[in-house]
């Protein structure tokens, strides 16, 4: 059974605010499930111009991002992301070849996850960035770990 923590981005701030973007709707809407339920505020994008517009418009903790999108190659995307934003971003795609793996990191991407996955790694995936970004807001905080 997975845990049901609350996970902040930084205390007194609130939920980490992580964006899925994937252009598969069953997948996506149990992302927002899961995430919500560990206590992070998920946003959906399916498409990469929504993701740029939720981008623009609020300050992301961390993304979740697919390299295939209808729109625009997931991997340039992540590219982009790094311009707008200091999310966190972790790559979750099909595409699981050495050229993939490497192109996405390339790109800007932290974390490399392939489909199909387990949730239970994903979420503590994403509990582990957000607490080195948690600890690059406040250095000494880590020593305590």
């Amino acid at each position: 059974m997975l845990s049901r923590r609350k996970v902040h981005r930084r205390p007194g701030i609130g939920p980490a605010k992580i964006l899925c973007v994937d252009d598969d709707l069953h997948l996506t809407d149990l992302l927002r499930y899961v995430l919500a339920r560990d206590g992070y505020q998920p946003y959906l994008a399916h498409s990469g111009a929504e993701a740029l517009l939720v981008a623009e418009s609020i300050h992301l903790d961390a993304v979740i991002l697919d390299a295939n999108l209808p729109d625009m190659d997931g991997f340039l995307l992540c590219a982009r992301f790094r311009t707008l934003c200091e999310a966190p971003v972790i790559m979750l795609t099909s595409r699981c070849t050495e050229v993939d793996v490497l192109t996405g990191f390339k790109q800007g991407a932290d974390d490399y996850i392939t489909k199909p996955f387990s949730m239970q790694i994903l979420l503590q995936r994403v509990a582990v960035i957000l607490r080195r970004q948690q600890d690059a807001y406040q250095p000494g905080i880590s020593a305590l770990r």
